[in-house]
């Protein structure tokens, strides 16, 4: 999903042990906000719509996030139709 990464990182090296000692060749880390590091503070949408014309393919993404208190939502729907 297009909207479902906000950060994408790369590691080697002695980073990926973290991971276990089978990712000694490197780790791909995809940062989904999903878990909150602060309270969001305003409301937030983003939308994604695309179209590929090899298949007549439709993507349809949207993603919602706020708080309530000290609750922290976030929403997200997408659906892709392929010939």
């Amino acid at each position: 999903d297009p909207l479902g990464a906000e950060r994408i990182e790369i590691l080697r090296g002695p980073a990926s042990l973290a991971y276990g000692g089978g990712a000694t060749g490197g780790v791909v880390n995809v940062l989904d906000g999903l878990i909150p590091e602060r309270r969001v503070e305003e409301l937030s949408l983003e939308g994604y719509a695309g179209y590929t014309s090899v298949d007549d393919g439709v993507t349809l993404a949207g993603r919602g996030e706020g708080s309530a208190g000290p609750v922290n939502a976030v929403i997200s729907a997408s659906r892709r139709d392929l010939d």
